[in-house]
């Protein structure tokens, strides 16, 4: 088994809860997204995809609990909060403005 596999599959489940939610994020797509094989994950998380989702957020906790008491130690509690924030954020999406549908010229005229 490759040394990290375990936390390579936390990371991408991770990824796929937060882009499709529960329901919408099984076994078999952590596999294909992480490239390994798909009893690699049940060798790491015998519970199958509930074990996988709890010890991944645990450990998703435990991370941002650390970064916070690091930041704490550096700044005021309200920045080191924001900072907490700010470091856990996914990068924003390009949102592009709805395009402007234009009426169908009027019978007998015709368009510039």
């Amino acid at each position: 088994m490759v040394e990290g596999s375990k936390q390579r599959i936390q990371a991408v489940a991770l990824d796929l809860l937060s882009r499709h939610g529960y329901a919408g994020t099984g076994i078999k797509a952590v596999s294909e997204a992480s490239g390994l094989p798909y009893g690699s994950i049940y060798h790491h998380f015998p519970g199958g995809k509930e074990e996988l989702v709890v010890t991944a957020l645990d450990e998703m906790g435990a991370a941002m609990g650390a970064l916070l008491a690091q930041l704490l130690e550096q700044r005021e509690p309200a920045d080191a909060i924001d900072a907490t924030g700010a470091a856990s954020a996914p990068p924003p999406r390009t949102v592009h403005p709805p395009r402007r549908r234009c009426a169908p010229p009027a019978p007998g005229r015709s368009t510039p």
